[in-house]
This record gives C-alpha cells, structure tokens and sequence, in this order.
C-alpha cells in the first residue's frame, strides 16, 4: 500500500490548521498500523527493525507497538547542518496587505524550531514465552 493512499502531505498552513490537517496523526497512526502487521509476520522472534518516523509523528509510531512489538528505544540523528523553519510573521501580514501588522510584527517568527535531528526508532519482534533472549539468539540467529 502506498504511503499517499492514507496518509496525505498537505503542506505548511498559512491561514490556520484545517480540519482535514486535524486528522493527519490518526491518519498516519492507521498507515502504521497497515504495514507494521507484515513485519511482524515476516521477521524472526528477537529481530530488530528500524524506523524513520519524524518529530512530528514518532510518538504514533511508538504507539503501533499495539500490534505486538517491543519499542526498545529511540535514537536521534543529530544533523550537522538544517534549515530554520521558521517564518516571518510579518510575510503573512504582507500577504494580506495588512500593513500595520506588517510593521508591529517585523522581526517577529513563528515559533518553530530548528529540525537538528531525526528520531530513528527501534522496535523488535518478541521471542518465545518464557524462553530467554540467549535461546532465541540459538533458534533465530538475531536478537543479540
């Protein structure tokens, strides 16, 4: 399934969140949850997988745990070098020919913070009930 079929871009808001851009973390908890069924059926018990989720959404990632992985941890890639986000304040008040905003407000950003890092987050698929993790490294050859 395509990511796009469920889960939809819709951009940087000028005038306000929508109430479709309301519905963009339980529609991407679903998208998860579409896919993460298949891993766990196709990896080894004690296998290891990976996920770039984003800032934004990584807790919804986090949360597709429901489905039967473990979520042991969370690493951060801390990026060298990103781009500022933030916007002026005073453009959008240009946009609407509001002058006096446009002067009130200059220097002024929304508040946004710089993206210096990306959460990657690693789950694993259980292994057996009541075995240990040194067994299922015998059985599956992962996990260690």
């Amino acid at each position: 399934m395509k990511a796009g079929s469920i889960f939809k871009m819709r951009g940087k808001p000028l005038n306000g969140w929508s109430e479709d851009d309301k519905k963009i973390p339980a529609e991407y908890y679903s998208w998860c949850n579409s896919w993460i069924k298949d891993w766990l059926r196709v990896l080894k018990p004690g296998a290891s997988s990976f996920v770039f989720a984003g800032r934004r959404m990584a807790h919804r990632c986090i949360c597709a745990e429901d489905n039967g992985f473990i979520f042991k941890d969370m690493i951060a890639w801390n990026k060298e070098k990103a781009a500022h986000r933030a916007q002026r304040i005073s453009c959008v008040f240009e946009r609407r020919n509001d002058d006096k905003n446009v002067i009130k407000w200059n220097g002024w950003k929304v508040g946004n913070l710089r993206p210096v890092f990306e959460p990657i987050l690693w789950f694993m698929k259980p292994y057996k009930m009541g075995g240990t993790l040194a067994d299922n490294v015998i059985e599956n050859s992962v996990g260690a």
